[in-house]
């Protein structure tokens, strides 16, 4: 009897233990009020892409950034972009998958881009200033399952 007390105890606290790990290794949620401040800077690059002006929309999106500078990069962004708009046809709207951050400031918003003949992943990595801007650091597009599901 006292056996069987113990061995369900230590489940328990197994059970438990590996539940708060678990738990742990996710990264909390973006609150409500940073992922509306932080979508004030990205709905306009969005847009941008849906009205087909990829390069002005990477532009204006990553001024002001460490990216701002390095244009082949952000060309090369919005080719790859303007390509795929061609293969998926145009964006016609998007929707918040999921945000999540690593600390207040540094967080990962995810996205479906919804195009004429298929979805797209994008995964955009913001940063909050001191003074409170969301700067996008990095962001990345594709169509593989991860960029869906966990």
């Amino acid at each position: 009897m006292k056996v069987t007390a113990v061995l369900a105890a230590a489940l328990t606290v197994c059970t438990a233990s590996v539940g708060r790990a678990q738990t742990a290794d996710r990264a909390p949620p973006m609150s409500a009020a940073a992922v509306a401040e932080a979508e004030r800077a990205i709905s306009p690059f969005l847009t941008g892409i849906q009205a087909g002006d990829a390069q002005a929309a990477y532009t204006r999106f990553f001024a002001g950034t460490l990216l701002a500078e390095r244009t082949v990069e952000l060309n090369g962004l919005a080719g790859q972009h303007t390509v795929l708009n061609q293969a998926i046809g145009r964006l016609q709207n998007w929707s918040l998958r999921d945000a999540s951050c690593v600390t207040p400031r540094a967080c990962r918003m995810r996205y479906v881009l919804h195009h004429e003949r298929g979805p797209v992943g994008l995964w955009i990595f913001v940063y909050r200033t001191e003074a409170g801007a969301w700067l996008p650091v990095s962001l990345n597009f594709g169509s593989d399952l991860p960029f869906f599901f966990d």
